[in-house]
């Protein structure tokens, strides 16, 4: 048997028709039928897509030894639980492990290389706890955890007594800063008045003790009532706030 009649065979096992199987790897039914009145020889490429598509073994397409088919993994799994007396739970996990993408068993690899490589820094057989105490329950150290924390907390206020609070110690600002201002404002009154005695009595004592020629004035000026009244009116200031001084004395 040639290699056109194994193709043909191959075909006619899996009950496509020329066309068909072509179309499964890419070529032309005309190019099936070429090869199977042997005409011409399929490449390496088509011996490589022939057998990928149709999980054919090279070696029976080629030469026409051994089974027509590759194995099935089931097959292979048998003849491996047959060796080495696997278990259900040997077979299983192997069998799954396979039809994992390779992705996936990459991820594997990965891990176990992971955990190889943290066990060759410690005694891999050394006990993972070396306390001589039992550790305490998780659900105790979060009652802890929570107990802290609750004790750390701030009082737990509504919005309304927050917005109490707030105002009241802007109430407070408000009247340190009034009290402040109003102590201010009474210390600058009282020493504008002082200012102003003392002004009004700079004032009266350079108008009296300048030399007057005037007979009649000086006679108005020994009177104390005269005094006051025409002090009172020069200054422009009230006759009650005019005190007993010096000035009234000069003459």
């Amino acid at each position: 048997m040639n290699i056109g009649e194994r193709i043909r065979k191959l075909r006619k096992t899996l009950d496509l028709t020329q066309q068909k199987f072509g179309e499964r790897i890419g070529i032309k039914g005309n190019t099936v039928a070429q090869y199977e009145l042997g005409r011409n020889e399929p490449v390496d490429a088509v011996f490589s897509l022939i057998c990928r598509e149709f999980d054919v073994r090279e070696e029976w397409l080629r030469t026409g030894e051994g089974e027509m088919f590759k194995a099935k993994p089931s097959d292979i799994l048998d003849q491996l639980a047959y060796k080495y007396k696997l278990f259900n739970f040997d077979y299983v996990m192997i069998e799954k492990f396979l039809a994992m993408p390779p992705d996936l068993r990459r991820a594997i690899y990965d891990h176990f290389h992971d955990v190889d490589a943290a066990l060759a820094k410690m005694d891999p057989y050394a006990p993972a706890y070396a306390g001589n105490e039992p550790p305490q329950p998780m659900d105790r150290i979060m009652e802890t955890i929570k107990s802290q924390q609750k004790e750390n907390a701030a009082p737990n206020i509504s919005i309304e007594q927050a917005e109490a609070a707030y105002i009241k110690s802007r109430l407070n600002s408000a009247l340190k800063t009034t009290s402040f201002a109003s102590n201010t404002i009474e210390e600058n009154t009282k020493k504008k008045n002082a200012q102003k005695s003392e002004n009004m009595e700079d004032t009266m004592t350079e108008f009296l003790m300048k030399p007057k020629v005037d007979f009649a004035f000086k006679e108005i000026m020994m009177d104390e009532k005269a005094r006051i009244g025409f002090l009172s009116a020069v200054l422009k200031i009230d006759p009650a706030q005019i005190k007993e001084t010096k000035i009234l004395n000069t003459y």
